[in-house]
């Protein structure tokens, strides 16, 4: 059986630590260092990392072009969803606006060649209230094709960007940032979602994503249906759930299972859940919240299985069942 201490690593028990690690595999200079508003250069070339504030701003267009040519459909949510979360999003329970963040990186032309989108929300306890702990939930990222190799660094420097706003964003409501979580995409198994330059998994190893074990188990995970009739609350036509695979990255000692419960919690508050005005009538926004629910509990249920939980690799994990 797994251990929990044998996958977190005390060299980056921090996100500074973690941020630091990555600039410095890309070998890009940073300038400014400290914000994702900045110019990446190396052996002659220079790019452009920024984060983008304005819902009207017109590259969110090539940006859902990128996602819609890269994810399976059923995985990409919509152009104004996009736009109206930027904006931000009241939480009610807090009083705090959550902001969805979404970093691009262009070349000297202007040309998006990266992207990386994400949130910081307050992890969410079993009755449902806002906690002291934070998480950065990974959403999207994205490259162009053609690129090549340099592709993995720009990557590596994108997603320096999105943690930087998201340190930001947790500073600013006075909360303890403890990790990021992603849903690693089995539509990028093979080839990556970094325009084929890396396999899914191997590159988030390589940021220091790891994935989530139940004893020998791989924890559970689909993302719900990302569009609803508002008539019925059923899935709409063309959507439905979608198998994922839970991936992790924590700053400090490993999350624990009620930490990632409550890190699922909040992701599925934030992405998954929509509002009662979404639809036409009662019956069907419950529906579509009982919908919604069936597969948290899916989640929730695989993480409280009998078992250590443990963070690993893509060829720990492929050792760990071989020795099962």
């Amino acid at each position: 059986m797994l251990e929990n201490e044998q996958s977190f690593d005390p060299s980056f028990d921090t996100v500074e630590a973690r941020i630091k690690h990555l600039s410095k595999m890309s070998g890009f200079e940073r300038n400014p260092s400290n914000t994702p508003d900045c110019t990446l250069e190396r052996g002659g070339e220079r790019f452009v990392s920024r984060l983008v504030t304005n819902h009207k701003d017109p590259i969110l267009k090539k940006v859902q072009q990128l996602f819609e040519n890269t994810f399976k459909k059923e995985e990409v949510c919509s152009l104004s969803d996009m736009k109206d979360s930027i904006k931000g999003m009241k939480d009610d329970k807090s009083g705090e606006t959550v902001y969805y963040r979404v970093v691009v990186l262009n070349d000297e032309k202007g040309e998006l060649i990266c992207t990386s989108t994400g949130m910081t929300m307050r992890l969410r306890d079993q009755n449902n209230q806002p906690t002291n702990e934070a998480i950065y939930f990974a959403c999207y990222g994205a490259g162009k094709k053609g690129v090549g190799m340099k592709m993995m660094s720009l990557a590596n420097e994108i997603f320096v960007s999105s943690l930087i706003s998201a340190k930001a964003d947790a500073k600013a409501i006075g909360v303890n940032l403890i990790g990021c979580i992603a849903e690693g995409s089995t539509a990028g198994e093979a080839e990556g979602t970094l325009g084929g330059e890396a396999p899914g998994e191997a590159f988030a190893n390589r940021l220091g994503f790891k994935r989530v074990m139940i004893g020998n188990k791989e924890a559970e995970y689909y993302q719900p249906a990302m569009d609803f009739n508002p008539d019925t609350g059923k899935p709409a036509k063309g959507a439905g759930a979608v198998l994922e695979h839970p991936e992790v990255m924590p700053f400090g000692p490993n999350l624990s299972k009620e930490q990632l419960i409550q890190a699922g919690r909040a992701a599925f508050i934030w992405n998954y859940f929509w509002d009662e005005s979404d639809f036409n009538n009662t019956v069907a926004y419950q529906e579509h919240v009982k919908y919604v629910a069936g597969y948290f509990k899916i989640f929730e249920d695989s993480i409280n299985q009998p078992g250590e939980l443990a963070l690993v690799t893509k060829q720990e994990r492929k050792n760990t069942v071989q020795n099962t």
